[in-house]
């Protein structure tokens, strides 16, 4: 109690003056506060450790904070994991099958995962790191790998009062990979306006409406069906246990990929050298900037900026030497970054840019070069032959 108290003191500020003027002053006394934070919750998950829910809720705690105060108690707590990914790792674990012995397995992947980084990551990414390996784990110990596939489902409501209709499902693997790779591309072809006051759920919906449309109107273009690409290298092992990467959210194994390639929708990529460079491209009839756009997707798969994990198909290829003054769009001068990192770019590299060799993408500013070392980065099929092959 005494940690406590000392704590307190510190929150309330007694005998603490801070001068607000001076920035390096007020980010040590945000830096304290953080510490503060960390310490204050794994106290209060101590000391909830001896009461129940009701006893927390006597004490005043929120019913929902007071879950994941006993969810805490529950489970071991790296030191070098904050209280936020804790809280994801856990939340994730609790869709892990009751039949697995890999809990702490999972646990220890999780904070590496964590601990790991050279650049802060979001809790979030660690969430979905973790629910990836709890996925692949309950795919390993399912009695039936065909479950999304039973389980899919469609249906259409009838016209309400407004004559609107809800619709809901559930769709398997690559129908969902397809989908969304068709709304990315009809969500870039209808750009937010000035006075466009539709919400991101309304620009949502109407990227559904145009693939729709497309749909209804046989819709094929230079840039093929959906442009949804698979990442794999000849190295891979191909059987029906593995998933392989794309430019949406969606991973494919095998037979997932088949049901695709009938259609000519799905494109193939080999990356076999040890830099994880693209050398051959198996794919349909494709211009050269789809072309390029394949390749990079074998190679980064995301945005290149670090921590980030938005998925290519809603990322620009940026020229890493400014096309003004090279005047060339070439594999290895383009570096897959997302609207929102692409702005932070400096072209004439007077501040944060993106710098690009043999080692992949780096992210340079005022801290160093960084690489995304992000989960999502790291499933690159360039990356995981650099990797294999360890060029730093």
């Amino acid at each position: 109690m005494q940690e406590l108290q000392a704590a307190l003191t510190i929150i309330r500020g007694e005998g603490h003056v801070i001068d607000v003027t001076n920035p390096f002053e007020v980010e040590g006394a945000v830096a304290d506060l953080v510490q503060i934070r960390e310490a204050v919750a794994r106290l209060e998950t101590s000391l909830a450790s001896h009461l129940d829910l009701e006893g927390l809720g006597r004490a005043g705690v929120h019913p929902r904070h007071a879950k994941t105060l006993l969810r805490r108690a529950d489970s071991r707590w790296d030191d070098g994991v904050d209280a936020d990914h804790q809280d994801e790792i856990l939340r994730a674990l609790t869709s892990l099958s009751p039949a697995s012995n890999r809990r702490d397995e999972i646990y220890d992947a999780a904070s590496t995962e964590v601990q790991g980084y050279n650049r802060p990551t979001s809790p979030e990414q660690t969430w979905r790191f973790t629910r990836d390996q709890v996925v692949q784990e309950n795919q390993r110990l399912a009695k039936d790998p065909l479950q999304a596939r039973v389980q899919r489902r469609f249906t259409l409501g009838k016209p309400d009062e407004h004559g609107g209709a809800k619709f809901s499902g559930y769709t398997t693997p690559e129908t969902g990979a397809l989908l969304e790779a068709l709304m990315n591309q009809a969500f870039s072809t209808t750009p937010r306006a000035d006075g466009d006051l539709r919400t991101v759920r309304q620009r949502q919906h109407d990227a559904f409406a145009e693939v729709v449309r497309w749909a209804s109107s046989n819709r094929v273009n230079n840039t093929g069906h959906a442009s949804l690409v698979v990442s794999i290298t000849e190295d891979d092992e191909l059987d029906l246990a593995n998933r392989f990467p794309t430019n949406t959210h969606f991973e494919l194994n095998l037979l997932e990929i088949l049901a695709l390639g009938n259609d000519n929708i799905t494109d193939y990529i080999a990356v076999h050298n040890h830099h994880g460079a693209v050398v051959q491209l198996v794919t349909g009839n494709r211009s050269v900037t789809f072309a390029q756009r394949v390749a990079l997707l074998a190679e980064q798969l995301v945005c290149q900026y670090p921590g980030c994990d938005e998925v290519a198909g809603r990322c620009d290829g940026h020229h890493v030497i400014p096309w003004s003054q090279c005047q060339e769009t070439a594999l290895d001068n383009i570096a897959l970054m997302c609207r929102k990192h692409h702005r932070r770019n400096r072209d004439d590299r007077s501040g944060p840019h993106m710098r690009k060799d043999h080692r992949g993408c780096r992210f340079a500013d005022h801290a160093g070069e960084a690489e995304n070392n992000s989960p999502a980065a790291k499933k690159a099929a360039g990356r995981k032959l650099r990797r294999r092959y360890s060029l730093k």
